[in-house]
Formats: C-alpha cells, structure tokens, sequence
C-alpha cells in the first residue's frame, strides 16, 4: 500500500505526547502499533500536522503540563478506494485534553484535511487546512463521547461569547501556530 506513492504510516498519537507518568516508556513504545496508524499523505504527515502537534507538545511541555492526546480519521462512506482494497479517510481529528496552570481542565479540537492530495495522490501546490474546533463537532463526526464540560473548550467559550460562527459550525483557521487557542 505504501510503495510508489507519497502516502506515509502516520503515527496518529505521536510517540512523544504519552510519555509522562511512571510508564512513559512503555506508552512511548505503544505508539509504533499499526493501530496507531493511518493513510497519511505525506505532506499532512511530516509538515502541516506535525507543527501544530509540535506547538502544543512544546507549550505543555514549557508549562509542565501533562497532556492526554486522542487522535483517528473521521470514517465516511465515500471514503476513496485506493488500490481496489484500501479505504483512505480524507480527514483526521485531534483533541488535546489537559489541565491548565490555573488547575482548570482544558480540551482543545482540530480537524485536518488530506481530500485534495487524495484525489490523485500527487502533489499539489493547494494548502492543506487546519481548523480548530470544538470538541463537540468532533464528537458529532465520529460518534465518540469525550465526557468533557464544554467550559473546559476554549473555542466553545469563544463560539458562545464572540460569534464564531460560520457556515461550518465554529471554526478557527490555523495559518501558524500562533493561531492556535489552547
């Protein structure tokens, strides 16, 4: 599946955002599982992902705050056939839950396209987009319940307070990491 195309394993949970506490290095070593892998394109894999991944490993780390990371593809139906065999999800999800420095819980959401790359699995010089989201909009997409108090989710506060909305629910475009609201 991987030979002759620019599709990388993607670490979904990368190997770094689990290793704290007195097991760090067994969960460190949990991650390289196929089950913690994806279809990614590459340039999702090694460049556009990775920087918001690594601003917030980054910031947490900076503050000593320990991070819980949960990551997949969001499963559709029209997920393209690659190969006549392999489904490969268009889009991926992130939530990053932690607590603050001020004790508080906080939970922040991404989503991630791939779906331009997809369609011919070549380059493009089109951008990938980064959204920050709220939780809950990744919880409706996958039918997963991350059980977190919408007050713990910035762009949930925001949404509610300064009319973020757009015609995709409450979003915020990440441009740089300098845009991301933790």
């Amino acid at each position: 599946m991987y030979k002759g195309n620019p599709l990388d394993r993607g670490h979904l949970v990368r190997r770094l955002d689990p290793c704290w506490g007195p097991n760090a290095r067994d969960a460190g070593e949990d991650t390289f599982h196929f089950t913690n892998c994806s279809p990614q394109h590459k340039r999702l894999n090694q460049h556009d992902w990775l920087e918001v991944e690594d601003y917030i490993l980054k910031t947490t780390d900076n503050a000593n705050v320990q991070i819980s990371v949960f990551t997949g593809p969001v499963f559709r139906e029209d997920d393209m056939i690659y190969r006549n065999e392999y489904l490969l999800p268009a889009d991926f999800w992130k939530v990053v839950a932690f607590v603050n420095k001020s004790g508080k819980l906080s939970a922040t959401a991404y989503l991630r396209t791939q779906k331009n790359y997809l369609e011919s699995l070549e380059f493009f010089d089109d951008e990938f987009k980064t959204w920050q989201v709220p939780v809950a909009q990744v919880e409706a997409l996958t039918s997963l319940s991350f059980n977190l108090p919408t007050d713990a989710d910035p762009m949930a506060r925001a949404a509610a307070g300064k009319g973020l909305e757009s015609q995709r629910g409450s979003i915020r475009r990440i441009f740089s990491a300098a845009d991301i609201m933790l």
